[in-house]
């Protein structure tokens, strides 16, 4: 059988903005749910997991920007350097990283705010993108 690459895409200009890479999904082909270690990189260099519970729930009366599902986890590293920072300095907290719970902090080249990177000290560092924004396709 052969395994189809995806790569991550910006639905505004049509960028790829990720490096291909294989989804997988717990119960699929013997696959489990990543597990989640503050500080540690928790999916693998050319793999994406397509999860269908939320990395975050809501937790107050304001509704948790990650709270969707499906919701891709992929590792920062497979982003393609067009992905750039956020200049809204509010989505940018955390003391070594950055936290994630602000809002999209990751933007294509073209200005749409692509995902979510979460890589501070006591977060998994993962990359989530916005499914509004993104979308896979074949390579």
């Amino acid at each position: 059988m052969q395994e189809n690459y995806l790569a991550l895409q910006c639905k505004s200009c049509h960028l790829k903005i990720s490096k291909p890479v294989r989804i997988y999904e717990a119960g699929v082909n013997g696959a489990i749910e990543p597990e989640f270690c503050d500080g540690l990189h928790v999916i693998q260099n050319g793999f994406a997991y397509k999860s269908v519970r939320p990395y975050r729930t809501d937790s107050s009366s304001k509704k948790d920007k990650l709270d969707f599902v499906p919701q891709y986890w992929m590792t920062i590293q497979d982003v393609l350097p067009e992905v750039t920072l956020t200049m809204d300095l509010a989505r940018l907290n955390g003391c070594c990283g950055l936290d994630g719970c602000d809002g999209p902090n990751r933007v294509c080249s073209c200005g749409a705010e692509v995902g979510t990177e979460m890589s501070d000290c006591w977060t998994s560092h993962l990359f989530i993108p916005d499914p509004g924004q993104t979308n896979w396709v074949l390579v």
